[in-house]
């Protein structure tokens, strides 16, 4: 399937992109995040949300075809 790959703060750094798309057969969340941690070793580094389609989601989230999975760290407001 074909997902739309956002990285945010730090982990642009990390994976040397900040949007990419990306054909994967992860099925969900956690499938995509161990093959992207292999892809991108420097993710296994840092502290990240997931998000799906704008929303965060727990582990296990299943994925469709033409999502959009974003990669947040955390971050400070004011």
């Amino acid at each position: 399937m074909k997902l739309n790959l956002l990285f945010f703060g730090i982990l642009t750094d990390a994976t040397g992109k900040a949007k990419q798309e990306f054909e994967s057969d992860a099925t969900d969340v956690d499938s995509l995040n161990k093959q992207l941690q292999i892809i991108y070793p420097e993710l296994i580094k840092h502290t990240y949300k997931i998000g799906v389609n704008s929303e965060i989601v727990s582990r296990g989230k299943k994925l469709y075809d033409g999502d959009e999975v974003s990669f947040l760290p955390p971050f400070a407001g004011g």
